[in-house]
């Protein structure tokens, strides 16, 4: 192999890393996944480099917003994560989340609740 291949080669996981710290916890943990703790680190390094071109595409926000998502669901393949942010399920759970915390619950006076049954 040619030394300037090999250079970057070599270089390219940490200049990965450098990125994946840069734009967020969640995302230097996912990278660090594929980039060392993977069986197959070749496919790791492409699933890395993907994983970059993602971020450029949606931005760095979003990206880490995905990687919060998938890891919070023990998710780590490219794939998923490429689905999660095409169908922008990340958006779609943080959505049902806050509307689940602003919904004021009426309170009806057949419903018992819970100072009925005592301690």
């Amino acid at each position: 192999m040619p030394a300037a291949h090999r250079n970057v080669l070599e270089g390219e996981p940490l200049a990965l890393l450098k990125w994946a710290k840069n734009t967020g916890e969640h995302t230097e943990r996912m990278i660090t996944y594929h980039l060392t703790e993977r069986h197959d680190p070749t496919n790791g390094l492409r699933a890395a480099r993907k994983m970059r071109e993602i971020s450029k595409l949606y931005g760095d926000e979003r990206f880490e917003a995905v990687c919060t998502y998938a890891l919070g669901l023990n998710i780590t393949a490219l794939r998923s994560i490429e689905s999660i942010i095409k169908n922008d399920a990340d958006l779609r759970a943080r959505h049902i989340g806050a509307l689940s915390q602003a919904k004021n619950r009426t309170v009806h006076s057949d419903v018992r609740g819970p100072n009925y049954f005592g301690d």
